[in-house]
């Protein structure tokens, strides 16, 4: 009896090892591919390692280094604002055409730790078609002058762990009819800082806060706006600064990303009259449009906007005289714009 039960057991012993070793055959005959990860990859030194995420969600918007643009936005009438009616024909505008120009170098690119440094252009050239008695001196000193916002600026991101993180950027601007590519004239002058504190969910969401400081000639302002950024699924996804820039993306294969939205957007600038009279001209508008950005080959991309611009009041101040200010509105137009950027393939980010 004794015999029998541990004939059993050395049976049912050997059974087991005759399994696991047809097992083990049935493994190997059937994974012709390796898993990225196996259990003898884990290294338990590695356990404890902190991770940072990385700002930014899956399948998002390119990047960009160098980014070379040139728009045009077609013709507008002057028309009168409320309050300063004019005495003549409204005059017009042929066409408003804006260069922009843009470079980032990074200088520090560690883990959970990026910093950069950059240098941008715009230029805004008012082509005029009719310039009536009303204002005639302003608009004739603005007609085929080019208004330019240029400026360094320094950016910096720091990963907190794998869910928190902050972005810092400081820019000096020159806005103003300077000649050359910048000027260091505090007539010109603004100082712009933003900082960001973001929380990212997971690779598809993340949201955050932030504050723009903004200081120069015009006025000084503290502004608050919320970030929101979210990949549905494989092809779309939402990109947000609120309020200023909603956007909605289409992904339509990695080398081809397709937005539509709304951007608000404005700028300040200093100029002189032939007169020598200081004015400053701020403007501010809303831009519907789509861009359709295309991978060319490896870095290299280029983008396509169509669009449709509302804008509001375009003021005119005369800071030692406040008697002299006067404001206009400009009509809506279609707008249009092409650019080459150059942003790096995913491959090399991974």
């Amino acid at each position: 009896m004794i015999k029998e039960v541990r004939t059993k057991k050395n049976m049912d012993f050997k059974c087991i090892i005759f399994f696991a070793f047809l097992l083990s055959i049935s493994i190997k005959t059937k994974a012709q591919d390796r898993p990225e990860f196996l259990p003898e990859d884990i290294n338990l030194s590695t356990l404890n390692v902190k991770c940072f995420c990385k700002p930014g969600v899956l399948n998002k918007s390119r990047s960009r280094g160098l980014d070379l643009s040139f728009g045009h936005l077609l013709g507008e009438i002057l028309e009168e604002e409320e309050g300063f009616p004019f005495q003549d024909q409204p005059s017009e505008l042929k066409n408003v055409q804006d260069i922009k120009a843009s470079l980032k170098i990074p200088v520090l690119n560690k883990e959970g730790l990026k910093l950069l440094v950059g240098y941008f252009f715009k230029s805004e050239k008012y082509n005029f078609d009719i310039i009536n008695s009303d204002y005639e001196t302003i608009l004739n000193r603005l007609d085929n002058q080019f208004l330019k916002s240029t400026g360094l600026e320094l950016l910096l991101s720091k990963s907190i762990d794998e869910k928190f993180y902050a972005s810092f950027r400081y820019r000096r601007l020159s806005n103003g009819d300077f000649s050359g590519l910048m000027s260091f004239d505090e007539k010109y002058a603004i100082d712009n800082a933003t900082l960001i504190f973001g929380i990212k969910k997971n690779e598809q969401e993340e949201w955050g806060i932030g504050l723009n400081y903004s200081s120069g000639f015009r006025n000084s302002a503290l502004l608050p706006f919320l970030i929101y950024n979210k990949t549905f699924n494989d092809k779309w996804g939402l990109e947000s600064a609120f309020p200023a820039v909603v956007l909605a993306r289409y992904n339509i294969s990695s080398e081809a990303i397709l937005l539509g939205g709304v951007k608000f957007q404005s700028r300040s600038y200093a100029f002189e009259t032939n007169d020598f009279f200081d004015y400053n001209m701020n403007h501010s508008e809303l831009r519907f449009s789509v861009t359709l950005e295309k991978q060319i080959k490896d870095w290299m991309w280029f983008d396509i906007t169509v669009g449709f611009q509302k804008n509001f009041s375009t003021d005119f101040e005369f800071p030692n005289d406040d008697t002299q200010n006067f404001q206009v509105e400009l009509s809506d137009s279609p707008y249009f714009k092409v650019g080459f950027f150059l942003s790096p393939p995913d491959r090399f980010l991974k």
